[in-house]
């Protein structure tokens, strides 16, 4: 009888996990609760900025490709939940979290 083992899944070298839209998700998220208390509202502006500097961090630390960090950049955007009326830091923040684990 042959026995034959199943190879064992490894990493991908080229596909990092988390994703990098997943890492931006939670670093918008991580951004929005540190910067103003959590009770404070979520506005466009404060997510804009939030979403500048996470994409910056994100894309900038390990140096990637210009091509590579617009299509994170551009993924991400697509993927952000409007923002209720009655949106919080840390309600938003959730959301982002919450998201970030679905497209990891």
């Amino acid at each position: 009888m042959k026995v034959t083992q199943t190879p064992t899944p490894q990493p991908s070298a080229v596909l990092p996990e988390p994703s990098y839209v997943s890492t931006v998700l939670a670093t918008i998220a991580a951004g929005l609760e540190c910067s103003a208390p959590a009770d404070t509202p979520v506005t466009d502006g404060v997510l804009r900025r939030a979403y500048n500097v996470a994409v910056a961090t994100v894309t900038g630390i390990p140096n990637l490709p210009d091509n590579v960090a617009n299509e994170v950049s551009e993924k991400t955007a697509t993927l952000l939940p409007d923002i209720a009326l009655d949106a919080t830091r840390a309600s938003y923040a959730q959301l982002l979290r919450d998201l970030a684990e679905a497209v990891r």
